[in-house]
């Protein structure tokens, strides 16, 4: 006797379900991991974009550099008042010089603290952006999933369907 008809769709839909669902939990797993990588890049990205620019290792040194081309200047500035009578507000005035080449110094250090947070600002939006486009892909990719297991079923019963019209003798439930 001849298998009833009815088995080959059930065969066929429960390999597309579990298909599905197999595609599904890989899905989510993919999703799990590019969430936990998106929360590492951000936090790093957000770590290193508050970091006190004046404790950066190559501001330290160009301050401190810089720091003690001050010192030896004022003290020159001392010794040649001291040896040549100068003023005390001539004095003061090369002193004032150098505190604002200091100044000018930090605040060139200012400046390209700012051009470095609008950098890290610029690699946050683009990857919120990034994350936004792939979970976009995700979900057209789980509709498409979707689409394949109801086509393949839908598929299983046009193929059923045309077999009872082929042969109208045949019996859905009959035994083998």
């Amino acid at each position: 006797m001849a298998l009833p008809l009815i088995i080959p769709l059930i065969a066929s839909a429960a390999t597309s379900a579990i298909g599905a669902g197999v595609q599904a939990g890989q899905n989510a797993k993919a999703n799990k991991l590019a969430e936990q990588h998106y929360g590492d890049v951000r936090g790093r990205l957000l770590t290193d974009m508050y970091v006190n620019p004046l404790d950066m290792v190559a501001n330290k040194a160009l301050l401190s550099q810089m720091d003690r081309r001050l010192n030896k200047q004022e003290e020159a500035i001392d010794n040649q008042a001291a040896a040549g009578g100068a003023t005390f507000e001539n004095t003061l005035a090369a002193k004032q010089a150098s505190n604002e080449a200091m100044a000018d110094v930090v605040s060139g250090l200012m400046q390209g603290e700012t051009a470095r947070q609008d950098a890290f600002r610029q690699q946050l939006l683009n990857l919120d952006s990034q994350r936004v486009a792939q979970q976009i892909a995700n979900k057209q990719q789980s509709g498409a999933n979707w689409a394949n297991l109801f086509n393949n079923v839908s598929g299983s019963v046009a193929t059923l369907g045309g077999a009872m019209i082929e042969n109208p003798n045949a019996k859905l439930f009959s035994k083998w």
